[in-house]
């Protein structure tokens, strides 16, 4: 009996098998704890505006974020957007920082870049 278990263990197949899922497994432990980037064209959007102001600024702005591979991945592209408050604006230009709270992003991806850099926003009186 002892002998029967030991040829069926060193037999190729079932090295060749076993080898294959302790590989599977390493790959799988490795490339979750790996980080990622993503950067992604959104739209730049703005609430909270006073209805006598007119909003100079891009469209949309490419963000660069970071992150474990499978939370980067789970995030849904089409619906992201950065949201700018607006009542803590004043009229005139000026340059408006990114952060991920802006995004509605989970606290465990970080926003890292964003483009335009510095991002420039006019607001004027409407006539």
């Amino acid at each position: 009996m002892i002998i029967s278990i030991k040829k069926i263990l060193t037999t190729n197949i079932v090295l060749k098998i076993i080898s294959c899922i302790l590989g599977c497994v390493t790959w799988y432990i490795v490339a979750g704890s790996c980080t990622h980037t993503l950067q992604v064209t959104v739209p730049l959007t703005f609430y909270n505006i006073p209805e006598q102001w007119t909003i100079s600024a891009p469209e949309t702005i490419i963000i660069t974020l970071l992150g474990k591979r499978n939370i980067i991945r789970s995030i849904d592209t089409a619906i992201l957007a950065a949201h700018i408050n607006g009542s803590i604006l004043h009229e005139g230009t000026q340059s408006a920082i990114l952060t991920s709270q802006q995004l509605f992003l989970p606290s465990s991806i970080k926003l890292i870049d964003w483009n335009p850099m510095p991002l420039l926003i006019t607001i004027t009186q409407k006539t």
